[in-house]
């Protein structure tokens, strides 16, 4: 099943231009910084914000164009919010009641139940919804969504008030039970460890833009968010441990651009772990340096440079195919007078395991 959606949003200074049409699989992630238009996207797509020149298609079923408009409660869509909606007059049993359908199209009993345990409602049921706290209101909002079974589910940061080792538990679980039931999911979150562990593809929202992709690595590498990890570009790297050197605590790696040493004794060999250097953590030389402490060294070609407004310039560095990116002051490159095509040595500081 495919997803169609154009729209042109102009309001202030905010915009948002989408012009996409992919196949929904599993779970696509919806990632950008704050205000960039995630939230703006789904509730279009759900039918609760309303755009004239806006056209939405979900497989054959139109929910909008210029001369056509579906409401909310007519799309099958299952939405829950970070504030969901209950019912505070039913109990949280009668509110996830209310969102199982009259017709056939329902979970089996036994999933209906498994789905309680999964997300923690069981002992629940009784409560009224003011006397939940906020992740329990979002967990009984989602099983409500869950059970519904619709076209597509819209989870707009729904467990930002679960801790994070029950949210560990439930994302996988939701994955599962939606794929069995074939029960896409856009996802809007942002955690780059739910991302990357959980996600089939991605939907970026970054300078006024929504941009599909089924490069996870690649978007979010090319991605600059303020919130995650200070405001600096980086690069992912999918890799697998070669050896364990208990003694030091260190681990060898094997990746697309060769080996790196870094700390993480408590891996195994065969080990697939994701990793992600910020372009800060790397610094130029034009010779192989010596006598130093940094452990992991890769020589490479400059593709491209970017100089920005704060004095620095990122490098695009090919190393063995793959896109490095380093960012160093502009001074540092005009003092070795760096060039595109110019050959380097990329020193690369510290490492971080995403996954």
């Amino acid at each position: 099943m495919n997803l169609s959606i154009k729209l042109n949003i102009k309001k202030g200074t905010f915009s948002l231009h989408a012009d996409l049409d992919f196949p929904l699989e599993n779970i696509t992630s919806c990632f950008g910084p704050s205000g960039s238009g995630k939230t703006t996207f789904l509730r279009h797509l759900a039918g609760l914000e309303v755009s004239d020149s806006a056209t939405i298609k979900l497989g054959d079923k139109i929910f909008q164009n210029c001369d056509f408009f579906i409401a909310t409660h007519k799309r099958d869509i299952g939405y829950v919010a970070q504030d969901p909606f209950l019912f505070n007059h039913l109990n949280v049993e009668q509110n996830i009641n209310f969102g199982i359908p009259k017709s056939s199209k329902k979970l089996e009993p036994e999933l209906v139940q498994l789905t309680k345990e999964n997300l923690g409602i069981s002992k629940l049921l009784p409560k009224k919804p003011s006397n939940l706290s906020g992740g329990e209101r979002q967990r009984v909002a989602l099983m409500r969504a869950i059970v519904s079974t619709p076209k597509i589910l819209l989870l707009d940061e729904p467990l930002s008030g679960v801790g994070a080792e029950q949210k560990q538990q439930i994302i996988p679980f939701v994955k599962n039970i939606c794929s069995s039931q074939k029960i896409p999911i856009l996802y809007v979150t942002h955690s780059i460890h739910e991302i990357l562990n959980y996600s089939d593809q991605i939907i970026s929202f970054q300078d006024g833009s929504a941009k599909f992709s089924k490069d996870i690595e690649k978007t979010l590498s090319g991605l600059k968010v303020p919130h995650f990890d200070s405001n600096a570009e980086g690069t992912f790297l999918n890799t697998s441990v070669v050896s364990v050197d208990s003694k030091f605590q260190m681990i060898k790696v094997k990746s697309a651009i060769g080996n790196l040493s870094i700390i993480g004794s408590d891996k195994k060999v065969g080990e697939k772990i994701r990793l992600r250097v910020l372009a800060d953590d790397i610094s130029i030389s034009l010779s192989k340096p010596s006598d130093t402490s940094i452990m992991n060294t890769f020589d490479g070609l400059i593709q491209s440079m970017v100089e920005d407004s704060s004095g620095m310039t990122t490098l695009n560095l090919n190393i063995k195919n793959d896109i490095i990116k380093a960012r160093i002051t502009t001074k540092s490159v005009n003092t070795l007078k760096l060039k595109i095509n110019d050959k380097v040595f990329a020193n690369i500081k510290t490492v971080a395991i995403i996954s």
